[in-house]
């Protein structure tokens, strides 16, 4: 009986320690809290650890679906929930810590289906509406007299739902939307564009903050010990929000060479990562992080239209001081350097340079298929033949547009020589897209993909390059990426591993494509972190041991190439030579709107939609009207 009795008190002791300690709460709401690698992640999470470390915990965040973290949170003492909605329900039950963002509710349908073109929010209450169980916009569209909900307990259902025509419409925040999309193709084979969806034109009126909070009965100690947490944070400048697309595989490591040394600083560095789409993704999400004034403290970009895009728009921070201390100008590519300038002024900071026009091959393919390693077309088209007929797939190319995007600008160059590609794909000459070196060039285009397997559909550019790495492919057009993806995977350059190879006829030119990262304005306590960034971007030794990984080059040119292997080594020479040709593909030459366009074009001829004729004709009209605005415009 007394052990009884010893057992009960011991329980009811560890009971009162439970209540006595401090617990968190999330649910996904991306890109605030979502789980990401097995962990859960964020900017609220990471802003919430930064509060627990300063309170000295180790608190674990427990994840639930959204109405029952809610639930929870408000009847648990001692216990932090994010992010939550500040609304007439929840403004009794919690203690309000900080905000965390604003929110407004949009209605999202898939651009295929034509024939739902609503005219007002009394229209879309005929549609099947997925929304989030216990979200705002549930509890909105209730309000409202909206009966026609279904409700799932996540959000990436609803996105599955909307895609397999089992829901209309999608009722969500339009940052949140993008993000259950990036989300629902980290855990899924089936990858869906952004594009694939639009936003309608009308939304709700109201509009709701969401916060970090904690529940009634929480110990006045959290309370004031959270809140002061919370602005010592707010104040300190010392977290950098970092927007990036290294998603994959080794590349993610890549941002570590910039965390590890901002750390090292004392700053708290917060990945912000969309996958896919060479960074069209990324840019159409910042784009609305814009709209919320809630853009990242650096972004990534590429050099060129892409980052004066971002200028023109008068966000971001200018580097005359720190690229006038380090001498850019003479550390650069005058291509380079000029392609982080607008208006005289510094924009950005210059990454890396990366050579587009190879091919990674597998000898070991060519060896069993008793082929020649290509080093013209004719013995190229020879070779893929050869390969086909022994069972191996020729050319492995990914699924999306920008790989394709990638082989076409490079048989531009190959067929037409450096001069021919700056009418095209620089200057947008029409004269050159109703040429006959273009017929050659889109003929040349069809015929590799020919040589393609019909598995692409979804495939990454990561496992396109693994089909040659694990020799169920021998070629692989597409740039120096692919050679970071092979060191890391620690294959061997050589007979016994891989070989690169300049595409045919473009031996001594360097078609070029330069990430960037550009810092948009902020509040006044992070422009020394920015700052601190870009100089650590540039400085000599992150600059080689970030080329090192990505399996590029260095964006300086007082960099030794002891180090690198021999695909880096002859970019590296190409480089002092000043033999750069900015990449279309890679948004350094032109606008992403006449870019979207030339390459939507091309792979509609890739997957055999288009003949040849027809997507002549069709870019020859897109560079007519191209020049056309660019005329009016001057004048």
């Amino acid at each position: 009986m007394r052990i009884v009795i010893v057992s009960f008190f011991l329980l009811l002791f560890q009971s009162v320690q439970a209540n006595d300690s401090l617990s968190v709460v999330t649910y996904n709401i991306p890109p605030y809290s979502m789980k990401l690698d097995n962990r859960q992640a964020g900017y609220a999470t990471e802003f919430v650890n930064l509060m627990l470390e300063k309170l000295n915990t180790n608190t674990d965040i427990t994840s639930y679906p959204l109405k029952r973290g809610v639930f929870i949170a408000s009847r648990k003492p001692n216990t932090l929930v994010y992010p939550i909605s500040r609304n007439s329900d929840n403004e009794r039950k919690f203690h309000w810590i900080g905000k965390i963002t604003s929110q407004k509710i949009s209605f999202f349908k898939k651009s295929s289906v034509t024939n739902l073109r609503p005219e007002s929010v009394d229209e879309v209450r005929t549609y099947d509406i997925g929304v989030v169980r216990g979200s705002y916009a549930e509890r909105e569209l209730k309000r409202l007299g909206f009966s026609n909900l279904k409700e799932v307990t996540e959000g990436t259902q609803n996105i599955l739902k909307l895609d397999s025509n089992r829901i209309d419409l999608i009722a969500a925040d339009e940052l949140v939307f993008s993000h259950l999309i990036d989300t629902y193709n980290r855990s899924s084979n089936h990858k869906l564009s952004l594009n694939q969806f639009v936003k309608l034109p009308l939304s709700l009126d109201s509009s709701h903050d969401l916060y970090i909070a904690a529940s009634k009965g929480t110990d006045p100690k959290y309370i004031h010990e959270l809140d002061d947490a919370y602005d010592e944070i707010q104040r300190s400048g010392k977290i950098i929000e970092v927007a990036h697309w290294w998603t994959f595989g080794s590349e993610k490591e890549l941002i570590n060479v910039y965390r590890n040394e901002m750390e090292a600083k004392g700053y708290t560095w917060i990945d912000y990562t969309f996958e896919g789409g060479a960074g069209g993704n990324m840019t159409q999400v910042l784009r609305s992080r814009l709209k919320l004034n809630r853009i990242p403290h650096a972004i990534q970009t590429y050099g060129g239209p892409a980052v004066r895009e971002w200028a023109q728009k008068g966000v971001l921070l200018n580097l005359d001081q720190v690229a006038t201390s380090e001498n850019w100008q003479s550390l650069l590519p005058k291509m380079i350097h000029d392609n982080i300038q607008h208006d005289g002024h510094y924009v950005a900071v210059p990454v890396n340079m990366q050579r587009v026009n190879w091919m990674w091959l597998n000898p070991k393919v060519f060896e069993k298929s008793n082929a020649s390693l290509p080093t013209t077309w004719e013995t190229f088209f020879v070779a893929a033949e050869q390969i086909k007929q022994a069972g191996f797939v020729p050319v492995a190319i990914g699924g999306y547009s920008w790989h394709e995007g990638t082989l076409f600008e490079s048989l531009v160059l190959s067929v037409g020589g450096a001069d021919f590609y700056r009418s095209a794909l620089i200057e947008m000459d029409p004269d050159a897209f109703s040429s006959s070196t273009m017929t050659e060039t889109l003929e040349m285009f069809l015929k590799i993909s020919q040589y393609t397997d019909r598995n692409k559909q979804d495939r990454d550019w990561l496992e396109a390059a693994r089909m040659v790495s694990k020799g169920e492919a021998a070629i692989n057009f597409m740039g120096d990426w692919v050679n970071g993806f092979f060191m890391a995977e620690n294959i061997p350059y050589g007979e016994n591993g891989f070989l690169c190879k300049p595409v045919p006829n473009t031996e001594n030119l360097f078609l070029v494509n330069s990430d960037a990262f550009a810092f948009p304005k902020a509040s006044s306590i992070n422009i020394e972190g920015q700052k601190q960034l870009a100089n650590i971007i540039m400085n000599k030794d992150v600059q080689e041991a970030f080329s090192l990984r990505k399996g590029a080059i260095p964006a300086r040119l007082d960099i030794s190439d002891q180090k690198f292997n021999p695909c880096a080594k002859k970019s590296m020479a190409l480089a002092k030579q000043g033999s750069l040709i900015p990449s279309f593909n890679f948004h350094q030459a032109l606008p992403s709107e006449i870019h979207g366009q030339v390459i939507d074009a091309i792979s509609q001829l890739f997957n055999n939609k288009k003949s040849v004729e027809e997507t002549q004709d069709i870019l020859y009209q897109m560079a007519t009207r191209y020049h056309s605005v660019q005329k009016f415009t001057s004048e």
